[in-house]
């Protein structure tokens, strides 16, 4: 299990990052700065948590040279989701349990389970998944100082523009909390279905919802590069996966 103070933390800095997103778009509002959080949305959302977090560490999809590997490591540590090794290590854990007790992010506590409301109580890191991933030490170093290297960057990044701040990282990182708990809750509850898993994943494909819409198909075969299985479906991460994946 997590330990309760490395929760508060992770929680009180996503919440302050959830501030800073707002106060800052207030204070700073100004359209054509709205280009960079696209950008932010694609690289920290997409390519940070939806491609490197989840399907490169969590179900070892795919493989991409080093160079790859760490550019899509940075991305994910500054969506404000917890250090790699241990997002991935409690997702695979939410995989073996879908909807079920031991589910770190269960459908059926909505409201709880969207803001990270007792949620450290539940967070099963997976020992393998640890193990494995222990052997790339800049996942140790990565989880040891999380927070100092992601305020360390925000700070570095407020002090050359706050609009860098709050446009590059906040706001990235407020649509990508969102989006992976409407995930957690609405594709768990509303939807249609391809196949009879043992959990209530659906697919809803949204526009907005870039990485995985096809979550029934996902929870299906976790490990496959493409949700899409079905003729009409398409997948943008996995034809991306596709053109940046190495052979060895």
């Amino acid at each position: 299990m997590i330990d309760s103070a490395s929760h508060f933390k992770l929680v009180a800095s996503q919440f302050t990052m959830q501030v800073i997103c707002f106060v800052g778009l207030y204070i700073l509002w100004d359209t054509q700065w709205l280009w960079l959080s696209l950008t932010g949305i694609v690289l920290i959302g997409g390519f940070g948590i939806g491609l490197y977090y989840h399907r490169y560490l969590s179900h070892s999809s795919f493989k991409v040279h080093r160079a790859t590997e760490l550019t899509m490591h940075c991305l994910g540590v500054m969506a404000m989701q917890g250090s790699p090794m241990i997002w991935a290590a409690n997702h695979v854990n939410h995989h073996r349990h879908s909807d079920k007790q031991y589910d770190p992010h269960p459908s059926y506590e909505w409201f709880k389970t969207w803001f990270w409301i007792s949620v450290g109580e539940r967070l099963m890191i997976d020992p393998r998944t640890i193990k494995r991933l222990s052997k790339d030490p800049i996942h140790p170093l990565t989880t040891r100082y999380y927070f100092k290297i992601y305020w360390s960057t925000i700070i570095l990044s407020a002090i050359i523009d706050p609009r860098i701040t709050v446009y590059f990282f906040a706001v990235p990182v407020v649509y990508a909390f969102h989006i992976s708990a409407f995930t957690n809750i609405v594709l768990h509850k509303w939807g249609y279905r391809n196949f009879d898993t043992n959990d209530d994943s659906t697919n809803l494909p949204l526009p907005f919802l870039m990485e995985s819409p096809y979550h029934n198909n996902h929870h299906n075969d976790p490990s496959q590069i493409s949700t899409a299985e079905k003729p009409g479906q398409y997948d943008l991460w996995g034809w991306i996966i596709k053109r940046i994946q190495t052979n060895g």
